[in-house]
């Protein structure tokens, strides 16, 4: 059973090396799907990063380039294509444009092209802000995963 907190980069590093050293030479399919929604606080990782992007951004493409050797080997050894690597996202890209501006939702100003998609979220009911927004923190971070 492989433990791993997707949140701390050291969780990561921990699990990535366990993989690593498993006896079986290769992985044929990972499946990045785990993650956290819609925190009603502004919330850090242990290594200060947003939660919802450090959880289901960071983690994820952290854990996948550190066992990537793995990967590679049975895409050596396999029929083309037949090794992959899926990330599972969600509907809520549309919520938000990846914040490059102020990602880690730090009160930095915030360009045109990084602000939420309000007229989606309005239409939950929600009120617009440049700040922090349990919504738009999750969006931001399923943006990610389809970049």
């Amino acid at each position: 059973q492989l433990i791993i907190d997707l949140s701390s980069i050291a969780s990561v590093r921990n699990a990535a090396k366990e993989v690593l050293n498993y006896p079986e030479p290769t992985i044929d399919i990972l499946i990045n799907n785990a993650g956290i929604m819609a925190l009603p606080e502004r919330t850090l990782s242990v290594d200060g990063i947003e939660l919802h992007f450090a959880t289901n951004h960071i983690g994820h493409f952290l854990f996948t380039n550190l066992i990537l050797p793995k990967l590679k080997a049975a895409a050596l050894k396999n029929p083309k294509g037949a090794t992959r690597i899926i990330n599972v996202s969600s509907w809520g890209h549309n919520m938000s444009p990846f914040r490059f501006s102020d990602w880690n939702f730090e009160g930095k100003p915030l360009a045109k092209e990084d602000r939420a998609n309000w007229p989606i979220l309005s239409s939950f009911g929600l009120k617009e802000t440049d700040g922090y927004h349990a919504w738009v923190g999750y969006g931001q971070s399923k943006t990610a995963n389809v970049l």
